[in-house]
């Protein structure tokens, strides 16, 4: 079964490998992408059959996070519309941190703002060599706030701080260094070291990985409130006056008037 924008395939051993495919918009999410998403992974938590899940990407990048033209939309939007969206957004996000299979999630070329956050969702990361990152949120005058309790689970506040404020690009060895990938490998070779995470998980007990990720997900401090005003957060910062000067200034290659 699959969808347009994300493609879905099941192995006999109980693999399925979600695929965003929207490669000519760098796999950016928008309301289909994360519906398919949402959708997929609450069928897969209920699937006994299925051990592992993989998350990839067609095309050259893995996500550019938000499709810009879907968040220009969303600025002329009602707040409430907008509160919606980042909730439905924040669930994707809280459903695939606490999925009951171990994930994977495999990395080539650009991952921005919320495919950043999909990395930090997942249990285990492999990263191509060439492959970078980036929270750009502040560039466009927005706030990377639905993403911000998971990249914080992943690799720290402090460094959540630096790569937040500076809006910077990095690479994939401090991707590692900070606790964001767990391996480099050459161009061409996820697939290979993907399948071989795989035949050490399949040969764990299921409900054994099961337990263990819902007890790491409980003993961590788990606030479904500071969830929630996550949400109404870039639900206010979307329609203010400087996310929507960014996004124009994006869209019209412009310098934000901001900039110096």
């Amino acid at each position: 079964m699959s969808t347009n924008c994300v493609l879905i395939d099941q192995t006999s051993e109980g693999i399925v490998t979600l695929t965003l495919n929207r490669p000519d918009r760098h796999n950016a999410f928008n309301e289909d992408v994360i519906n398919s998403l949402q959708v997929s992974l609450d069928k897969i938590n209920h699937d006994s059959a299925i051990r592992v899940v993989i998350i990839r990407a067609n095309g050259k990048n893995f996500s550019a996070g938000a499709d810009l033209e879907w968040m220009k939309k969303m600025v002329h939007y009602s707040h409430d519309d907008n509160v919606n969206d980042a909730m439905t957004l924040m669930n994707l996000f809280k459903t695939l941190a606490s999925l009951k299979k171990p994930t994977i999630a495999l990395v080539q070329g650009s991952a921005f703002g919320g495919g950043v956050g999909i990395l930090a969702c997942c249990d285990i990361v492999i990263a191509e060599e060439n492959a970078n990152f980036c929270f750009s949120e502040a560039k466009l005058g927005l706030v990377p706030a639905t993403i911000a309790p998971y990249v914080i689970r992943a690799i720290g506040l402090r460094n959540t701080q630096y790569l937040f404020l500076t809006a910077k690009k990095f690479d994939v060895l401090l991707a590692q260094r900070i606790g964001l990938i767990h391996e480099i490998v050459p161009q061409g070779c996820l697939a290979e070291i993907a399948e071989q995470h795989c035949a050490h998980l399949l040969t764990n007990g299921p409900k054994a990985l099961s337990i263990i990720k819902n007890w790491l997900v409980r003993i961590q401090p788990n606030n479904d409130q500071a969830l929630i005003e996550s949400a109404e957060l870039i639900a206010d910062v979307r329609i203010s006056d400087e996310a929507q000067e960014g996004l124009a200034a994006f869209f019209e290659k412009r310098k934000a008037q901001w900039t110096l």
